[in-house]
């Protein structure tokens, strides 16, 4: 069955990756990579830009399906680009990971993240966010920071558009007091990134990874569950719910749109409410990958909170949290510094 319903969804993304215009990137190497630094500065009118900026790269060696010989290549680039030192390849575990970022990060101007959006949440959860800027290298497998950040080209170009760039200030999502977060989701998610974990264990990488648990939690793993939801006080329910995204942008991982109004600056949680038939998933999953979600009830609010009749997992940046019954989201304005 699972086999079966994984070539349906490829045979429907097949169309509808149709009708997406791929990106075309320039070729890496430094005189593509300062002509594209030159357009990014002169269209950029509040930029950082100065010579005594100290920047810091650290990254994860072990997060991500990119291999540390491959990565450790990549950030030399932004290195030499930044002229900024590299931490994290000594470090043994996420816990050694975590205390390096709040060191290094009392060092420097801009503290630049190199990994993917799960190594990203857990430097913004580690470091004194309002004495603290920060950047970001996407070398992930999902990458939704990357598209949420409009960041494009190789590393080399992306290092000259922090180079060039300015400070946005963006808003968290602050998960029960416990943790902070730019894409959080209570229901199937959490079974997803759980199984995927098994499957990026036998080589399954890359979308699929993603396709596959996905469709094996809907058949196997996930039951669904009836919620309780209040967006500032205003209480409803859901039955049979699949998920609840709570976002501060419109990406998951592999270009999905699945929250098209999500903006990281409106000061708003973006909430995304779907219980919908195995059919309307389908539709939904293809709309994600082309024009954006068209699935699901769409609210905002400043304060979520959310009680199963079951535990249920909570997905917090595409990494699994802790179980619970009950889900606190508020909004946290602006305290995100990133330069791009």
């Amino acid at each position: 069955m699972i086999s079966s319903s994984l070539a349906v969804l490829r045979g429907a993304m097949i169309w509808g990756f149709r009708i997406i215009e791929s990106p075309i990137f320039i070729d890496n190497d430094l005189l593509h990579g300062y002509y594209y630094y030159i357009n990014r500065k002169e269209s950029s009118g509040f930029c950082i830009d100065d010579k005594s900026m100290k920047y810091a790269i650290i990254t994860n060696p072990s997060s991500g399906e990119m291999s540390a010989k491959k990565k450790r290549e990549e950030i030399e680039k932004a290195s030499r680009i930044l002229h900024a030192p590299v931490y994290g390849f000594e470090t043994n575990s996420r816990e050694e990971f975590i205390d390096l970022a709040k060191k290094v990060s009392a060092d420097c101007d801009v503290l630049v993240v190199g990994g993917g959006d799960g190594t990203f949440s857990d430097v913004i959860n580690a470091i004194d966010l309002p004495s603290n800027k920060i950047a970001f290298l996407p070398l992930g497998s999902g990458n939704a920071l990357r598209n949420a950040l409009g960041l494009e080209g190789t590393i080399s170009e992306i290092s000259r558009t922090i180079l060039a760039g300015r400070v946005h200030n963006y808003d968290l999502i602050e998960c029960s007091s416990r943790r902070l977060a730019f894409m959080v989701s209570v229901g199937i998610e959490g079974v997803v990134v759980r199984l995927r974990e098994k499957y990026l264990d036998v080589g399954i990488k890359g979308l699929q990874s993603y396709l596959i648990p996905t469709l094996d939690a809907y058949m196997r793993n996930y039951k669904r569950v009836s919620a309780s939801v209040a967006i500032d006080g205003v209480k409803f329910g859901v039955e049979d719910l699949m998920s609840i995204m709570v976002v501060k942008q419109p990406f998951f991982g592999y270009k999905m749109k699945v929250v098209p109004n999500a903006r990281f600056d409106d000061g708003k949680l973006h909430v995304m409410v779907i219980n919908s038939s195995f059919a309307e998933l389908l539709f939904g999953t293809v709309s994600s990958f082309t024009i954006g979600n068209l699935i699901g009830d769409y609210y905002t609010g400043e304060d979520v909170f959310v009680e199963t009749d079951e535990e249920l997992y909570i997905q917090i940046d595409g990494n699994v949290g802790w179980k619970a019954e009950s889900f606190e989201f508020k909004i946290r304005k602006g305290i995100l510094k990133v330069v791009h």
